[in-house]
């Protein structure tokens, strides 16, 4: 399977972190000890899964939001793309069954094209905000997250 040994190894290293407390050790070339009385810090999912039930058509975005989104499009996105790209039945459709997140993951890692990743966090959300404006996705009283964590609760799914 591809994937498979780095997945191995990943789990190696970290059964291998894997201790109740701090290690201490008794001196130089000693074995080390782990003490028992300290707790693990909880570790937080690395991707949360998107919570049950919460859709882009839930509101997931403000009207304000989405015109910041336009601003930002204007003067970024639009130098190369049109609204109308955005604005189709495919548009949703390519990204169902997906948490949102990777939508505005795609958009960070590669646009704009000559610098990606130049937007804030918060803009990039904006423009996202703006895309589901645009395919008629109703807006609610909730800005769309700005964070991994927050987008990835929110699944993209077909109008129903």
């Amino acid at each position: 399977m591809k994937g498979m040994p780095e997945l191995l190894v990943l789990v190696a290293l970290v059964a291998g972190c894997a201790t109740t407390g701090p290690a201490q050790s008794s001196g130089p070339g000693e074995p080390m000890a782990v003490a028992a009385d300290v707790q693990p810090e909880p570790v937080a999912d690395v991707q949360p899964e998107p919570a049950a039930g919460t859709t882009i058509w839930d509101g997931v975005y403000t009207a304000e939001q989405a015109d910041r989104g336009a601003n930002t499009a204007a003067t970024v996105c639009f130098a190369c793309h049109s609204a109308n790209e955005w604005r189709t039945p495919m548009f949703i459709r390519v990204w169902s069954g997906r948490p949102i997140h990777q939508m505005w993951e795609n958009l960070r890692m590669t646009m704009p094209y000559d610098s990606p990743g130049r937007l804030t966090a918060q803009e990039y959300a904006d423009v996202v905000a703006y895309m589901l404006e645009l395919n008629n996705v109703p807006a609610g009283d909730t800005e769309l997250p700005s964070t991994a964590d927050g987008l990835m609760r929110i699944t993209v799914t077909n109008r129903e």
